[in-house]
């Protein structure tokens, strides 16, 4: 794969230990989620809005949806298009099961729609997921994704908090390559969605049964001003009208330089007839 301009300008690989984090409440969902629903702020409003305000579009009434790796479960609150079966790897109140993503219970053919949000980066072997997805996946069903983008702004962001880190070293078409700690749920490649769909030529030959509907970078301002959604930093809040502008400005900068600019990347993959 050809080399882009953040591998170019940052290290390859940059794995930072979980005592090196700066930001607080890591791993904390519960928290995140009372604290969203008591009194969440329009800054993490506002980029939940834009990371998943695009579903609904890929949704239908009748669909069987199931999110994967749900953490603090607060996608429901922005996708109306079906209800969500929530799942995470950990049980949790709000989650209607208990499921690895790497062993998938559902019978085959018989899922509608999969939403996988920030949880790709977590899995070991991605491809592998992807294809026991695609078994349980129903023709013309949809896989919705959306994942951290490895932009220089984004890995500038990973450097300075600490929070997870990345490698471009791994093959992630690789089955026998982990692309992080299989060990550590909260180990995540931020790699992992370009070396994945950085060629899309190539993601195409080894996933031909998938057509790719939907592809859109975003957040660069949003991402950082919301101070995360479960591992937090300080951020002042701002008014709904500012967080307008910001996310137009936004969506001009990462439509101009995504490998700069965008934080984050949205997808919409569908399983051919």
């Amino acid at each position: 794969m050809k080399r882009t301009l953040p591998q170019l300008l940052l290290p390859a690989t940059f794995f930072p230990g979980h005592d090196q984090n700066r930001m607080s409440r890591e791993g904390d969902v519960a928290r995140a989620r009372a604290e969203f629903i008591a009194a969440g702020t329009e800054n993490v409003r506002a980029l939940l809005r834009q990371r998943l305000g695009w579903m609904d579009a890929h949704i239908r009434p009748d669909d069987i949806v199931v999110e994967l790796g749900c953490g603090a479960g607060l996608t429901e609150f922005f996708v109306n298009g079906a209800p969500i079966m929530a799942t995470d790897v950990r049980p949790y109140p709000w989650t209607a099961a208990c499921v690895d993503a790497l062993h998938l219970p559902f019978a085959p053919n018989s899922v509608d729609v999969f939403i996988c949000v920030n949880m790709i980066h977590h899995l070991a072997v991605p491809t592998a997921f992807l294809d026991t997805l695609l078994t349980c996946l129903r023709p013309g069903g949809r896989l919705l994704i959306h994942e951290p983008n490895p932009s220089v702004a984004m890995l500038l962001a990973l450097r300075l908090m600490r929070h997870e880190g990345w490698s471009f070293a791994v093959d992630a078409f690789d089955p026998a390559v982990a692309a992080n700690d299989p060990a550590d749920p909260w180990s995540g490649n931020n790699a992992i969605s370009a070396l994945l769909f950085g060629d899309l030529a190539r993601f195409s030959r080894r996933f031909p049964a998938f057509t790719v509907l939907f592809d859109r970078y975003s957040e660069f301002l949003l991402f950082p001003l919301s101070g995360g959604v479960t591992a937090k930093t300080a951020v002042p809040v701002l008014p709904r009208a500012v967080l307008g502008a910001v996310a137009a400005l936004d969506r001009m900068l990462c439509w101009l330089a995504p490998s700069v600019f965008a934080m984050g990347r949205s997808i919409a993959l569908e399983k051919r007839a």
